[in-house]
């Protein structure tokens, strides 16, 4: 724990925390950190890391992203149904791609590649996210119109990631 504590605190370059690197964090961790970090929750994660209920999140999770993400000074993407993404400004964006079928184990972990991967290109924090977002939205959807079924394994979204980019290149 102290040591993701001091990496958040201290690291000067982008910052991608989720899982159990947001087990190891608290309020005061975040705050003090010098740039902006991305951090990609789902709804039990924030309310242990905030202190509020899985409830009260989910019934306002736009004014949960949009206050916490100006306080802690973050990217902030809360999982879930209808991803809501706030930035430090105050901003919230509403990822319009998704379906079910990330509802899977390892789902999370490809979010986190895809938004990393845009960081390591040079991508701000908020682009980053929202691009990772919509991408992995996107190639879910892709997957399931080409399967005809909502079952899929997190490592099917790098083909979905083909289909998506080849949906994208037709418009």
């Amino acid at each position: 724990a102290k040591f993701v504590q001091q990496l958040t605190k201290h690291l000067e370059g982008p910052l991608l925390i989720d899982a159990d690197g947001l087990n190891n964090l608290d309020e005061e961790t975040l705050k003090e950190r010098l740039g902006v970090a991305v951090i990609t929750p789902h709804p039990r994660e924030l309310s242990r890391l905030c202190g509020q209920s899985v409830t009260e999140i989910q019934d306002n999770r736009i004014a949960t992203v949009r206050r916490l993400s100006q306080d802690w000074n973050v990217v902030l993407l809360l999982k879930g149904a209808y991803t809501v993404i706030g930035s430090p400004d105050g901003k919230i964006f509403i990822n319009p791609t998704g379906n079910s079928a990330l509802a899977t184990a390892g789902s999370g972990d490809v979010l986190s590649g895809f938004i990393g991967g845009f960081l390591a290109q040079g991508l701000s924090p908020l682009n980053a996210t929202l691009t990772g977002a919509y991408l992995h939205g996107l190639a879910a959807e892709c997957l399931i119109q080409k399967t005809e079924s909502n079952n899929i394994v997190a490592s099917d979204l790098f083909e979905g990631l083909r289909l998506a980019r080849n949906a994208i290149k037709l418009q």
